[in-house]
Parts: C-alpha cells; structure tokens; sequence
C-alpha cells in the first residue's frame, strides 16, 4: 500500500504539484470531504503549510470547497484529473508542433551568439533536480539580464523550488529580470509575487514551454 501511495505522488509530482500538495490530494481523494485541519493531520504537515497548498490546490481545481462550518474540501475525482492531464498533454504536443520551427529558430540564433572557445553548445540534463540546480547557478551567475517565459500554473513551482529566492537576489544586485507569463485570476497571487522583484508580462497566448535566456549567452529550455 505504501509503494502505491510513493508511485501516486511521484505521478503527480510530475505534473507539477509539490509533495505535500500531493500527499494532501491523496489524502482527499481517500477520506471524502475534510476540514483543512483534518488533512493537516492525516498528512502530518504543519497546519500553516497544509493551509497553504490547500489554497493553491483551490485555485488549481484539485479541491473544491463545500459549504458548512467549519469548511471541508472534496477532491477532483481522479478519472477527471486524468482526462485533464490527457487534455493538456494533447494540447502541449499541438503547440510544440505548431511552434517546431520558430523555436528551433531561437534555438539556433542563442547557439551562435555562444563564444566560439565555449565547447559546451549543446547540453542534455535529465531530472528535475538536477535542472534546479542548474537554472539556480546559472541565475546566480547572471550579470545583466535574465529573460524566464513560464506557464501561469508553474509560478507555484518556481516558488516552492526556491527559483523565486535565485531571481529576486539577481534583481538586488542589478541584473534585469524579465518574465512572461499567463497572468490570470488563477495564479494572481503568484503572479503578483515576481512582480515585486521583476518585469512581469502578461502573454496573450498560452506559454507551452518553459525558457530561461540569461545574458543573452545560452538558453534553457524545459
């Protein structure tokens, strides 16, 4: 029972949904409706953190408070959150492959604007932490600029990973940041968090694919 339960959130890790917003999730979907305070509990979070992925879980779709008092929140069925995922994994691939050109275009301008003594053009890194580490030193090596496109619903993401932390200590020491985003009601808290520190725009279009440019010598795409 328990390697299911690590194989459910490692699942929904890999949509973009912290762990312990995972583990809330799971908890919600096995109990029926509970008040915030119960799902604290039965995750062992501390209260002020289990309030605030519940929130985030919210504002995602994943829980839905009902009426009463105190409070409880129900969870999206997991056969709906399947077809979601499914959903958004077809739309992603139409967008990748309506884009193909024009972002092997980019890709191919960042690369020649790489010194020629730069042996390293071209770089695989596999594992979400290992891409952390990587965007995180990079940001923190970053002297005049740093260009970041991002989904709407990876604000929370960059936030939990501790990405935000990197760019607002680049803003402090002069560097311009830049990031384009979806801003809508359902990421505005986030949305208005990188605003304090960076040039928040709004796209019009939906960012399929995150990128990061940092001093206009390479670009990173996942």
């Amino acid at each position: 029972m328990r390697r299911h339960g690590a194989e459910l959130v490692g699942l929904l890790t890999d949509h973009g949904i912290p762990e312990k917003g995972a583990r809330i999730y799971l908890a919600a979907t096995r109990t029926g409706p509970q008040t915030a305070a119960e799902l604290a509990r039965m995750t062992t979070l501390h209260r002020v953190d289990a309030y605030r992925f519940i929130q985030q879980l919210t504002r995602e779709g994943l829980l839905r408070a009902t009426g009463g008092r105190p409070m409880r929140f129900a969870a999206l069925p997991p056969e709906a959150l399947m077809d979601r995922w499914i959903r958004a994994a077809s739309e992603r691939l139409d967008r990748l492959e309506q884009d193909r050109e024009r972002i092997l275009a980019r890709w191919q301008e960042s690369l020649e604007e790489i010194g020629e003594s730069d042996p390293r053009k071209f770089t695989v890194i596999e594992g979400r932490e290992a891409i952390r580490r990587f965007l995180i030193k990079r940001i923190g090596s970053a002297e005049r600029q740093i260009l970041l496109s991002v989904s709407g619903g990876a604000l929370a993401r960059l936030m939990d990973t501790g990405v935000d932390r990197a760019l607002k200590e680049a803003h402090a020491r002069g560097v311009k940041v830049r990031v384009v985003t979806e801003v809508d009601r359902a990421h505005l808290g986030e949305a208005k968090h990188f605003a304090g520190f960076t040039e928040l725009r709004h796209a019009e279009t939906s960012v399929a694919n995150q990128a990061t440019v940092i001093d206009r010598s390479g670009t990173l795409l996942f």
